[in-house]
């Protein structure tokens, strides 16, 4: 009592002042620790969410799958998952292994959606029994609805061990890069993007993939990183950072080299490398190239660049363009396959074939049907 009555009121006030202030501050302070709290928890669920996201865009894939070796991997330009670049890799009956590579349109959330629509419909497709062009075909017609006016390019291929032959078909995307085999490949009359407006799933290819070789499947985020001032690596540096990586290389490697050499990623990065493991089938010298062909293809000189741009002389060029003109007359369009080789070029015409699904189908002991009536 003595001390409080020699201390000047003024100097009581500042004291009380002072006591209510730290009041506020703890009160502010154990609110910004549960606030602090709450976020962190928050933070966490969302990068679950994510992950779950991740997950179902970006698969766990097997060391092994059918008989080839299998890598993939995902840089994003930014953020946790942002872009809509997606793989998948997945076993067919016959050891048989599948491969897809996608790029959708767009970035963040609104590319989540349909990102994981465009990859389990093709998978469905391949799973069904589809050949990759025709998959492709079918995605375009039943996808380019529900895409919002977006566009996703796409390659699809498929790994045969038993004969050694790998067939791919693009979508408005880079056929894939292909080492240890001599394989030359041909990108005129290739098909445009899914959601473009206009009939894709028209080219397919098949090329030798004997054991040891392999084959990078990859979005353009790859080759369109700057390494220089308005100089981007291309398709070509893509491809020297695959052979750098050597024969045990993965996806992982080959990203990472890109990514220290270039000095900004501008886009999403995804691949995805097989390698043919020992025990297939030895080289297969031939490469198979098939091309639906429609009325104005024939009009603008497309068809000719193709034949002539797959090393077909003057003569049959002349006279596969003459069948294929009949056989649009007839059904529309018109199938050109061509067996290349090294002094042999085939070509056939042909109507176009109708898409076909195996049925599985059970047998029903007799009389299990009878027991049910």
């Amino acid at each position: 009592m003595r001390v409080l009555e020699v201390i000047p009121p003024r100097v009581r006030i500042a004291l009380a002042a002072l006591a209510l202030l730290g009041l506020l501050l703890g009160a502010s302070t154990a609110v910004q620790t549960v606030r602090s709290r709450r976020l962190a928890r928050q933070r966490r669920m969302l990068l679950a969410d994510v992950g779950v996201l991740q997950s179902a865009l970006l698969p766990d894939l097997p060391e092994r799958i059918g008989g080839a070796r299998v890598s993939a991997a995902y840089r994003p330009a930014a953020g946790l998952a942002a872009g809509g670049d997606f793989y998948d890799a997945f076993e067919l009956p016959g050891g048989r292994t599948a491969v897809i590579v996608g790029d959708v349109a767009g970035h963040g959330r609104d590319a989540v959606p349909l990102t994981a629509l465009v990859r389990y419909n093709l998978r469905a497709y391949l799973e069904a029994g589809l050949a990759p062009r025709a998959t492709l075909h079918v995605a375009s017609n039943v996808l380019a609805a529900q895409l919002g006016g977006r566009q996703v390019t796409i390659v699809v291929a498929i790994f045969d061990p038993g004969t050694g032959r790998l067939t791919y078909a693009c979508a408005g995307h880079w056929p894939p890069l292909l080492v240890g085999t001599q394989a030359s490949l041909v990108t005129v009359c290739s098909s445009p993007p899914i959601g473009a407006g206009v009939p894709t799933g028209r080219r397919q290819t098949t090329v030798g993939l004997p054991p040891g070789a392999r084959a990078c499947f990859h979005t353009d985020g790859l080759g369109e990183v700057l390494i220089a001032p308005r100089r981007r690596l291309g398709r070509d540096g893509v491809d020297e950072q695959l052979q750098a990586i050597g024969p045990n290389g993965e996806a992982c490697d080959l990203i990472a080299r890109i990514v220290r050499r270039s000095q900004e990623q501008c886009d999403d990065m995804a691949a995805c490398i097989i390698t043919a493991l020992p025990g297939g089938a030895e080289h297969w010298s031939l490469r198979l190239e098939e091309l639906e062909v429609d009325a104005a293809m024939l009009r603008g000189g497309w068809v000719e660049q193709f034949l002539v741009a797959c090393g077909v002389g003057g003569p049959h060029v002349a006279r596969a363009l003459s069948e294929a003109r009949e056989m649009v007359g007839l059904a529309g369009t018109a199938i050109v396959e061509l067996r290349v080789g090294e002094q042999l070029v085939e070509v056939r015409v042909g109507a176009p074939s109708a898409v076909s699904l195996p049925i599985g189908r059970r047998a029903t002991p007799v009389a299990e049907l009878e027991a049910t009536g």
